[in-house]
């Protein structure tokens, strides 16, 4: 029916409309995070320190990097991660 056509149109515009808001705001975030929240991480661990610590330490930066996006973005976490030089 036409109806149900219209609604779930209209449903669909909603949400690309929710998700595009939820891009700017992920977006503004990784173009400029505030350096107190996001730890950047060294791949290279530190002299001493086992390569067990140091990879319990690189899962920490993850979720705080999700902990960020939460609280920004105000709905989910990352699941996803970019890297690079």
């Amino acid at each position: 029916m036409i109806q149900d056509e219209l609604a779930l149109a209209i449903a669909n515009e909603i949400r690309f409309e929710i998700d595009t808001r939820i891009s700017q705001k992920l977006k503004s975030i990784a173009y400029f995070p505030a350096p107190a929240e996001v730890r950047p991480f060294n791949i290279v661990p530190p002299q001493g320190v086992s390569y067990y610590l140091h990879k319990e330490e690189f899962v920490q930066t993850l979720f705080d990097g999700a902990s960020v996006i939460e609280k920004y973005s105000g709905r989910g976490t990352g699941t996803w991660v970019i890297c690079g030089r």
